[in-house]
């Protein structure tokens, strides 16, 4: 069965950010590459809203990859989408790959114009999560 459609989350969800590295963490601070977009202009995020931990944590086992940095999950960046959409970024639910998965988008179409607001909006993003540590790490 296709997932379906995508549909953008209202501003009360509560959505993660899958960690990869510690080099997006500092001193348990999250760093504004840890929202950077990829290549596609989007950020891959997991909706986990009323979620147990346990299975937020699942989710995160689906993000996992076999080569670094993906290969495992040092932690999470939890926020709502309304803090995503109070910087111009739409929170999408897609259940692509995994029922929860979704993205945030909105960065700006052209590279030069994500890399010069990127880093703004990821910071701020960064001081609205919270940053929640996988004690240990998650790992294939």
């Amino acid at each position: 069965m296709p997932p379906p459609p995508p549909r953008v989350l209202n501003a009360g969800a509560k959505i993660t950010r899958f960690i990869h590295t510690l080099r997006d963490v500092t001193a348990g601070h999250l760093k504004p590459a840890a929202f950077e977009p990829g290549s596609d202009g989007t950020t891959s995020i997991a909706e986990i809203s009323g979620l147990a931990e346990p299975v937020v944590w699942q989710m995160a086992r689906l993000t996992l990859g076999t080569a670094p940095p993906r290969d495992k999950v040092v932690g999470r960046a939890d926020l709502l989408a309304g803090d995503a959409q109070n910087h111009g970024l739409r929170a999408i639910r897609d259940d692509l790959g995994f029922t929860g998965h979704g993205c945030l988008e909105g960065w700006g179409r052209d590279p030069m114009e994500r890399r010069v607001h990127w880093k703004r909006i990821a910071s701020e993003l960064c001081d609205a999560a919270q940053w929640v540590p996988a004690d240990p790490p998650i790992t294939a």
